[in-house]
């Protein structure tokens, strides 16, 4: 995996050397650091880190250049590579510069030079980690995108196997039915509808007929007391009990 890289970028090269000892003091191997000789050397160079997929969290440019200035050039570059972080440099303190790079290129810091090598090494490694932990979140953010697509895709074909088993069991001839573990019925067929209406049905004229036996055989008993009641009928009362008992 590449380490990201910084960029810094002036016109002054003894300038642009002492700047990259520091940062390369500050960042230790987290990150490789790259320099540019002015503005067009940074956007070639800019290019080329691009064409190698390379990572680019930082870039440190100065204000006053001869070829583009510092404001300018954070602009094309914010437009080209958004997530990168950008520090500009100057000797000058010029608050429009200041406000058009954080207007149009999102300026995470302004140093004033000469600058103190403590400051400008601390402000380029709270950068670094700012970017790779948003990159870090980034990356977070793309696999939850990712994994809930997955989900979505596979509840979609659970779905759809289950629409394809439920219309397979329907068309079975033979009656089919699932129970949950509390003994509810989870899912039946047409054929297991209609054969528990016909058991149904035959319950229940069952139960008709021998309570209506029950019902005849008490009022014969109750319409003369003193009548002796035949064992014949005593058996036949049992039988309906037995059976409503069924």
């Amino acid at each position: 995996m590449k380490k990201p890289v910084i960029v810094c970028i002036d016109d002054e090269p003894d300038v642009l050397e002492s700047l990259k000892i520091e940062l390369r003091k500050a960042v230790g191997d987290r990150c490789t650091v790259e320099t540019a000789e002015g503005g067009i050397d940074a956007l070639e160079l800019l290019t080329d880190l691009q064409a190698d997929d390379c990572e680019i969290a930082l870039v440190v440019s100065d204000y006053i250049m001869p070829d583009i200035k510092g404001d300018e050039l954070l602009r094309i570059i914010h437009e080209r590579s958004p997530n990168t972080l950008k520090i500009m440099l100057t000797g000058q303190a010029d608050l429009d510069a200041v406000g058009n790079a954080i207007k149009y290129a999102k300026l995470y810091r302004y140093i004033p030079k000469p600058w103190q090598n403590e400051d400008l090494k601390l402000t380029v490694v709270e950068a670094v980690h700012s970017y790779l932990q948003d990159q870090k979140l980034a990356d977070e953010v793309i696999k939850g995108r990712e994994a809930n697509e997955k989900l979505r895709i596979a509840n979609e074909e659970l779905l759809a196997n289950e629409n394809r088993l439920n219309q397979f069991l329907a068309a079975l001839p033979v009656g089919v039915s699932v129970y949950n573990n509390d003994g509810s019925i989870a899912y039946i067929n047409h054929a297991a509808e209609q054969l528990l209406i016909a058991d149904t049905a035959l319950v229940d004229a069952s139960l008709a007929s021998n309570l209506e036996q029950l019902i005849a055989n008490s009022q014969l008993y109750e319409s003369n007391k003193d009548q002796l009641y035949l064992p014949e009928n005593f058996r036949s009362c049992g039988r309906c009990k037995e059976n409503l008992l069924k």
